[in-house]
């Protein structure tokens, strides 16, 4: 049941349908819970506000596939696309019936419709994390690339099963000597055209590019071959020791292009950040010290 739920097109499925059920839910809560003195105004009209959150919702693509659930990031995403639904039928609301006053109800739809929502996504999160790093799910992948940098991706994703890949082997036209790669346990399936065999007898659903001996001109087919397949295909850029996540993607002409930019140790977001750090290592220190007193006159009374 966890892989046809927490996975793949069902993981999507069942993102769509909890978030749905939820907003029903809120929508409920706000209408039956409400105070007498919000009147009717407004109860037709807040119907709309499930389908359009579903609508933000998708177009925020809340329901693409991630290899890392983001929670903070997604409830951001909430917040601001129930906000924006609650923002469009107030305001529509108030041009096509000025007399009724439906404000209440909607923003009680909001409150509602944004807990319930949150909280449900945060449980899911939970739920497929456990999942993963307990076995109960996860993508067979292959590394093409046994160099350093596969093996370190190799060494990532056994350091964190709950990301959902599990590396099964690697494919390589020549392959270096386990001496420059320590980090490389998984066995080398093959050479990088003898895909198709190794995914068939693997049950391979992922693959990830790392650096390998073979000329760049042979990775497109590879990725057309994975697309063929439909094996999802994850890249390290060249240059990944200066990619980090503030990074932008551009695109020129159909050419990706990203811009990279640069961290700042000493910069004022970094000034900003040890001082509240500071701040509230006090902050805490000052609320802990009646209690750490406490604890030293009694061990002094007792010693």
């Amino acid at each position: 049941m966890a892989r046809l739920l927490l996975q793949g097109r069902g993981w999507t499925v069942t993102r769509f349908a909890v978030d749905a059920s939820f907003l029903v839910l809120a929508v409920q809560a706000a209408r039956y819970g409400a105070p007498d003195a919000l009147g009717t105004d407004g109860q037709p009209l807040v119907w709309l506000f499930p389908p359009l959150a579903l609508l933000v919702f998708a177009l925020r693509l809340m329901y693409r596939g991630e290899i890392q659930v983001r929670v903070v990031d997604g409830l951001g995403t909430i917040v601001a696309a129930t906000s924006l639904v609650a923002a469009l039928l107030i305001a529509f609301s108030a041009f096509t019936t000025p007399n009724a006053d439906t404000a209440p109800l909607i923003a009680r739809a909001w409150v509602f419709a944004t807990l319930y929502v949150s909280g449900a996504r945060l449980m899911l999160a939970w739920g497929q994390r456990h999942a993963r790093v307990s076995g109960l799910i996860g993508k067979p992948t292959l590394i093409i690339g046994a160099g350093r940098i596969g093996a370190q991706v190799e060494r990532r994703l056994r350091e964190q099963p709950e990301l959902g890949l599990r590396p099964l082997g690697y494919l390589d036209a020549d392959p270096p000597p386990t001496e420059m790669a320590p980090d490389r346990l998984a066995p080398i399936l093959g050479h990088p055209s003898d895909l198709a065999r190794v995914a068939d007898e693997t049950g391979a659903r992922h693959v990830v590019l790392g650096f390998t001996s073979s000329p760049d001109s042979l990775l497109m087919p590879l990725v057309r071959e994975c697309e063929a397949r439909r094996l999802e295909v994850s890249l390290v850029p060249r240059l990944f020791e200066s990619v980090n996540v503030r990074v932008n993607l551009e695109h020129i002409g159909g050419l990706p292009l990203f811009a990279l930019r640069a961290v700042d140790p000493k910069g004022w977001q970094f000034a900003i950040k040890h001082g509240l750090d500071r701040i509230a290592a006090g902050g805490a220190l000052l609320l802990l010290s009646p209690l750490l007193l406490a604890v030293a006159a009694a061990v002094r009374a007792t010693s």
